[in-house]
Protein backbone atom coordinates (compact mmCIF):
# COMPACT_ATOMS: atom_id res chain seq x y z
CA UNK A 1 0.00 0.00 0.00
CA UNK A 2 3.21 2.21 1.00
CA UNK A 3 4.92 1.14 -2.23
CA UNK A 4 1.59 2.33 -4.40
CA UNK A 5 1.08 5.54 -2.93
CA UNK A 6 4.71 6.71 -2.59
CA UNK A 7 4.63 5.54 -6.76
CA UNK A 8 1.39 7.58 -7.39
CA UNK A 9 3.12 10.75 -5.47
CA UNK A 10 6.41 9.86 -7.67
CA UNK A 11 4.79 10.19 -10.88
CA UNK A 12 2.15 13.21 -9.60
CA UNK A 13 5.71 14.89 -9.01
CA UNK A 14 7.24 13.26 -12.11
CA UNK A 15 4.12 15.09 -14.15
CA UNK A 16 4.59 18.68 -12.51
CA UNK A 17 8.19 18.94 -13.12
CA UNK A 18 7.44 18.31 -16.56
CA UNK A 19 4.32 20.46 -17.15
CA UNK A 20 6.01 23.11 -15.54
CA UNK A 21 9.70 22.60 -17.41
CA UNK A 22 7.08 22.80 -20.85
CA UNK A 23 5.47 25.80 -19.41
CA UNK A 24 8.56 27.76 -18.80
CA UNK A 25 10.22 26.83 -22.08
CA UNK A 26 7.45 28.17 -24.06
CA UNK A 27 6.56 31.44 -22.03
CA UNK A 28 10.61 32.63 -22.22
CA UNK A 29 11.27 30.89 -25.45
CA UNK A 30 9.77 31.65 -28.66
CA UNK A 31 8.18 34.78 -29.35
CA UNK A 32 6.57 36.11 -26.15
CA UNK A 33 9.61 37.56 -24.73
CA UNK A 34 10.50 39.01 -28.25
CA UNK A 35 7.35 40.64 -28.98
CA UNK A 36 7.45 41.90 -25.24
CA UNK A 37 11.01 42.98 -25.99
CA UNK A 38 10.02 44.91 -29.46
CA UNK A 39 6.48 46.42 -27.53
CA UNK A 40 9.09 48.15 -24.54
CA UNK A 41 11.69 49.37 -27.45
CA UNK A 42 8.73 51.19 -28.98
CA UNK A 43 7.53 52.52 -25.98
CA UNK A 44 11.26 53.59 -25.36
CA UNK A 45 10.34 56.13 -28.50
CA UNK A 46 7.08 58.07 -27.33
CA UNK A 47 7.58 61.56 -26.10
CA UNK A 48 6.85 60.96 -22.34
CA UNK A 49 9.44 61.09 -20.19
CA UNK A 50 7.63 58.85 -17.33
CA UNK A 51 6.60 56.42 -19.99
CA UNK A 52 9.71 56.43 -21.72
CA UNK A 53 11.90 55.82 -18.22
CA UNK A 54 9.78 52.72 -17.55
CA UNK A 55 9.85 51.41 -21.04
CA UNK A 56 13.69 51.74 -21.07
CA UNK A 57 14.46 49.99 -17.58
CA UNK A 58 11.74 47.17 -18.81
CA UNK A 59 13.18 46.81 -22.61
CA UNK A 60 17.29 46.33 -20.80
CA UNK A 61 15.53 44.33 -18.35
CA UNK A 62 13.65 41.88 -21.03
CA UNK A 63 16.21 41.67 -23.49
CA UNK A 64 18.76 40.62 -20.69
CA UNK A 65 16.03 37.83 -19.70
CA UNK A 66 16.07 37.13 -23.66
CA UNK A 67 19.27 36.68 -23.93
CA UNK A 68 19.87 34.83 -21.14
CA UNK A 69 17.76 31.95 -21.75
CA UNK A 70 19.33 31.61 -25.21
CA UNK A 71 22.36 30.82 -23.29
CA UNK A 72 20.61 28.16 -21.69
CA UNK A 73 19.58 27.01 -24.29
CA UNK A 74 15.66 27.23 -23.35
CA UNK A 75 15.20 29.96 -26.03
CA UNK A 76 13.73 28.84 -29.42
CA UNK A 77 13.20 32.56 -31.39
CA UNK A 78 12.37 32.28 -35.08
CA UNK A 79 15.25 34.37 -36.66
CA UNK A 80 13.17 37.29 -38.39
CA UNK A 81 11.81 37.98 -34.81
CA UNK A 82 15.80 38.22 -33.65
CA UNK A 83 16.34 40.37 -36.73
CA UNK A 84 13.10 42.78 -35.51
CA UNK A 85 14.69 42.94 -32.16
CA UNK A 86 17.91 43.75 -33.09
CA UNK A 87 16.29 46.71 -35.22
CA UNK A 88 14.04 48.01 -32.73
CA UNK A 89 16.99 48.36 -30.67
CA UNK A 90 18.89 50.29 -33.26
CA UNK A 91 15.48 52.46 -33.91
CA UNK A 92 15.45 53.42 -30.37
CA UNK A 93 18.70 54.12 -30.12
CA UNK A 94 18.92 56.47 -33.21
CA UNK A 95 15.49 58.64 -32.30
CA UNK A 96 16.85 59.43 -28.98
CA UNK A 97 19.69 61.53 -30.46
CA UNK A 98 17.06 63.48 -32.64
CA UNK A 99 17.54 66.65 -30.70
CA UNK A 100 21.67 66.90 -31.81
CA UNK A 101 20.41 67.23 -35.36
CA UNK A 102 18.05 69.75 -34.99
CA UNK A 103 18.24 73.19 -36.20
CA UNK A 104 17.39 76.84 -33.79
CA UNK A 105 13.94 78.29 -33.80
CA UNK A 106 14.22 80.83 -36.34
CA UNK A 107 10.54 82.36 -35.45
CA UNK A 108 11.52 83.01 -31.59
CA UNK A 109 15.62 83.72 -33.17
CA UNK A 110 13.71 86.45 -35.24
CA UNK A 111 11.04 87.77 -32.72
CA UNK A 112 14.50 88.15 -29.81
CA UNK A 113 16.33 90.05 -32.37
CA UNK A 114 13.57 92.67 -32.85
CA UNK A 115 12.82 92.70 -29.20
CA UNK A 116 16.53 93.51 -28.38
CA UNK A 117 17.54 95.35 -31.25
CA UNK A 118 19.30 93.03 -33.29
CA UNK A 119 21.47 92.41 -30.29
CA UNK A 120 19.86 88.69 -29.47
CA UNK A 121 22.25 85.96 -27.88
CA UNK A 122 21.32 82.41 -27.50
CA UNK A 123 23.33 79.91 -25.42
CA UNK A 124 22.41 75.66 -24.93
CA UNK A 125 22.66 73.31 -22.66
CA UNK A 126 22.59 69.96 -23.38
CA UNK A 127 21.45 66.54 -21.02
CA UNK A 128 22.02 62.96 -21.90
CA UNK A 129 19.64 59.92 -19.99
CA UNK A 130 20.62 56.09 -20.69
CA UNK A 131 18.47 53.47 -20.39
CA UNK A 132 15.90 56.55 -18.57
CA UNK A 133 18.71 57.37 -15.71
CA UNK A 134 19.71 61.18 -16.04
CA UNK A 135 23.38 61.15 -16.42
CA UNK A 136 23.39 64.87 -17.31
CA UNK A 137 20.66 68.13 -17.07
CA UNK A 138 20.04 70.64 -19.05
CA UNK A 139 19.07 73.58 -17.37
CA UNK A 140 17.93 77.45 -18.13
CA UNK A 141 21.13 78.73 -15.83
CA UNK A 142 23.65 76.37 -17.70
CA UNK A 143 22.34 77.88 -21.48
CA UNK A 144 22.31 81.69 -20.05
CA UNK A 145 25.83 81.54 -18.28
CA UNK A 146 26.63 79.58 -22.15
CA UNK A 147 25.43 82.60 -24.05
CA UNK A 148 26.41 84.84 -21.47
CA UNK A 149 22.63 85.85 -21.24
CA UNK A 150 21.10 88.52 -18.60
CA UNK A 151 17.35 88.56 -19.68
CA UNK A 152 15.67 85.90 -20.85
CA UNK A 153 13.28 86.50 -23.96
CA UNK A 154 12.47 82.45 -24.80
CA UNK A 155 13.45 79.44 -24.25
CA UNK A 156 13.00 76.38 -26.86
CA UNK A 157 13.38 72.73 -25.20
CA UNK A 158 13.96 69.25 -27.64
CA UNK A 159 13.76 66.38 -26.40
CA UNK A 160 14.28 62.67 -27.81
CA UNK A 161 13.07 59.69 -26.33
CA UNK A 162 14.60 56.08 -26.81
CA UNK A 163 17.44 54.27 -24.85
CA UNK A 164 19.68 56.76 -25.15
CA UNK A 165 17.83 60.47 -25.16
CA UNK A 166 19.53 63.76 -25.78
CA UNK A 167 17.52 67.05 -24.15
CA UNK A 168 18.78 70.06 -25.66
CA UNK A 169 17.60 73.24 -24.17
CA UNK A 170 18.25 76.93 -26.09
CA UNK A 171 17.37 79.90 -24.11
CA UNK A 172 16.94 83.22 -26.69
CA UNK A 173 17.92 86.77 -24.98
CA UNK A 174 19.95 89.86 -24.17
Amino acid sequence: MKDCQQNKRAEIIRLIKEAAGESAEASQGGIRLPLLAILLLVGTTFPFPAISSFCSIAAVSTIGALLATHRRGQGRTPRNLKIAVLAFIGISLVSGCSPMFDKLDTDILSACRENTGNSCKYGMSTGYSVFGVALRHATVDQARLDGQIDKVFGVETVRGAGLVSVTRLTVYGG
